[in-house]
């Protein structure tokens, strides 16, 4: 009966679960938005946007979004990020690598994957 006790005590209690549920989302929302505003997370999205050489191979981009879950990465005068970019073509994964030389961001290398197809649609 005595180990019994003790385990029951180690069980985690509601209390726990419901400040995990919310720490856990604020956490991420947190982790999302601040990097999301941050000078490189701009450049590069600037970059994937406006490239000419993005839009030769691609298409025209009009519409880039963070894929939060690809990954990123940011650390001091680095960053790493993987943008979605959306054309006519279909949408694109680009990983966008950038070094800040001298207080501005500068792209070091833009690697594109194909991500899906449009399917025109039925009429």
């Amino acid at each position: 009966m005595r180990s019994m006790i003790s385990w029951s005590r180690l069980l985690p209690k509601r209390r726990h679960w419901i400040s995990m549920a919310i720490f856990v989302p604020s956490l991420l929302i947190t982790l999302y938005l601040t990097t999301k505003n941050t000078d490189a997370y701009e450049a590069a999205e600037r970059f994937v946007a406006t490239d000419a050489r993005i839009a030769a191979s691609i298409g025209s981009v009009t519409k880039t979004s963070f894929k939060f879950w690809d990954g990123f990465e940011f650390t001091g005068s680095d960053a790493n990020f993987s943008l979605g970019a959306t054309t006519d073509k279909g949408e694109f994964v680009v990983e966008v690598r950038l070094h800040c030389v001298a207080g501005s961001w500068r792209v070091d290398t833009a690697d594109i994957r194909a991500r899906r197809e449009h399917k025109p649609a039925l009429q």
